[in-house]
């Protein structure tokens, strides 16, 4: 994507994304971006994602989960889904989350929707009966989320702490 714009360094090597970028790409302010050159000699600026380097763990850990308990796992970062239970895999891997989905990770607290009240990622629409969303922080930084849903029955006790476990354990593999 090429913008036109041009930019200046200033004195001290920062330089200004400009408005509309930031929000076409949905960069807050605060977020991280990963600096590199390309074989070009381009200096490309990145979304960094925590979860990068964690696709297999992420997808083995939820596998597991959801083998115990029958519940479909998410697990996204604030940007986009990283790993998904098998059956919803090829549907939600690297789809973007919902703004209402990032509103409700940066309360930073752990939320249980029923019914209509139910959210998901932004471009796909699953009739979950209920889900338990635990956010994952690290050091005081939002890194993204877990997401347990059922499409037919309810989550029980197990699933709520099993919810809570995985986010604990992405924060404390310090995916940072």
């Amino acid at each position: 994507m090429k913008s036109g714009i041009v930019r200046r360094i200033d004195e001290l090597g920062r330089v200004v994304i400009p408005k509309e970028i930031r929000k076409t790409m949905r960069i807050r302010e605060g977020e991280e971006l990963e600096i590199f050159v390309d074989d070009d000699k381009n200096l490309v600026l990145k979304k960094y994602s925590p979860f990068a380097g964690l696709k297999e763990i992420s997808e083995a850990f939820i596998s597991a989960v959801q083998k115990t308990t029958d519940s479909e796992a998410v697990v996204f970062d604030t940007q986009k889904v990283v790993a998904a239970t098998e059956k919803y895999r090829s549907a939600l891997l690297g789809k973007e989350v919902s703004d209402e989905l990032q509103k409700i990770i940066s309360d930073r607290k752990k939320v249980v929707l029923r019914g209509s009240s139910c959210v998901f990622v932004a471009d796909e629409n699953f009739e979950a009966t209920e889900q338990i969303i635990c956010p994952i922080n690290s050091m005081g930084e939002l890194l993204g989320g877990v997401m347990f849903f059922r499409t037919d029955g309810i989550l029980g006790g197990l699933d709520v702490k099993l919810c809570d476990f995985t986010a604990d354990f992405f924060r404390c593999i310090n995916v940072q």
